[in-house]
């Protein structure tokens, strides 16, 4: 009814710059959709604040029957990036049937990055859309081992988040490099240790060319980032069982992994480390701060009493560190 009466503007953008469409394409009102791309005074690719079309809504939300819609309309731009990212990459990685459509249509570069430089593959690699992942390692035309602005690759946003399965997806493939570097240094194996997957940790420590103890631009490597995280202690002993990894490398700043694992009030990992005989517990960073003062420091603020400073008293022989 409101379409019939006169000065009825189906067109308006509101103050976030979304249209009646957008919000009908988000939403998946499919009737709504029709009845306004009837129009011809309706623009389809219109571009809200945060850089999105309603065809970008509409792909995320699922909507397979206004893709089509929209696909069957010649003035609809099915591949244009917005602020944030392209049609297909953030918002169109939840729906298979989508994604495969979309990739298979002419007008659509499977292969267009956002601003970021992430592509539909880096997103969907990155959120564990298995599916998704397998359908786009069907194409052809994907590049799979792109890097985005920061130097990751779609393996290293999987290996990150923990994505077993698309990891395992990755590592079947021989175009597909587990070891590239972002442009801090970090290998897909030091963002999975600083983020506590074991499971990834494991499948990447089983190919011969991962380098367990390559250290990034700060110095750190895969090792001491496990240390410094109050989920790493498995990570870590997965590391300490191996004899290609150095437990007390320190980084550019002179901190070893026991100074990290003691700033972050980690007992059970200070603990591991103290019972080897190949980490010194007092040596000094660039700063002069031992591992202890680290634990003095934030201890008494970030942990229980059993992580407290005084986990130092479990020197190796018995002595207070």
């Amino acid at each position: 009814m409101l379409l019939e009466q006169e000065g009825v503007g189906p067109n308006k953008a509101d103050c976030l710059g979304k249209t009646p469409l957008s919000w009908a394409a988000e939403n998946g009102f499919v009737e709504i959709i029709r009845m306004l791309f009837r129009r011809k005074d309706v623009n389809p690719n219109t571009i809200s604040k945060s850089g999105r079309t309603p065809f970008s809504r509409a792909a995320g939300a699922g909507c397979g029957s206004f893709v089509r819609t929209v696909l069957q309309r010649e003035d609809v731009n099915s591949c244009g990036a917005g602020e944030s990212s392209g049609t297909l990459s953030l918002w169109g990685v939840d729906c298979k049937e989508i994604v495969v459509m979309l990739s298979e249509w002419s007008d659509v570069n499977p292969n267009t990055a956002d601003k970021s430089g992430r592509t539909p593959f880096s997103w969907a690699a990155g959120a564990g859309c298995s599916r998704i992942v397998g359908a786009l390692l069907e194409q052809n035309d994907i590049d799979y081992g792109s890097a985005d602005k920061s130097g990751r690759t779609p393996f290293s946003w999987a290996a990150e988040s923990g994505r077993e399965e698309i990891v395992r997806m990755l590592l079947g493939r021989n175009d597909v490099n587990p070891n590239t570097p972002d442009i801090s240094g970090r290998t897909p194996l030091s963002w999975a240790t600083k983020a506590g997957h074991a499971s990834v940790v494991e499948l990447l420590l089983k190919r011969n060319h991962v380098n367990p103890d390559t250290a990034d631009l700060s110095g750190r490597t895969p090792f001491s980032w496990a240390a410094g995280r109050n989920w790493g202690a498995e990570v870590v002993a997965i590391l300490l069982r191996r004899s290609d990894v150095n437990p007390d490398s320190a980084d550019k700043s002179g901190r070893t992994p026991l100074s990290w694992a003691a700033e972050k009030a980690s007992a059970e990992i200070v603990r591991m480390l103290l019972e080897r005989n190949d980490i010194n517990p007092n040596t000094p960073d660039k700063s002069g701060r031992t591992p202890f003062s680290w634990a003095s420091m934030y201890g008494g603020r970030q942990c229980s009493q059993a992580s407290s400073p005084s986990v130092f008293r479990l020197g190796r022989d018995g002595r207070q560190v």
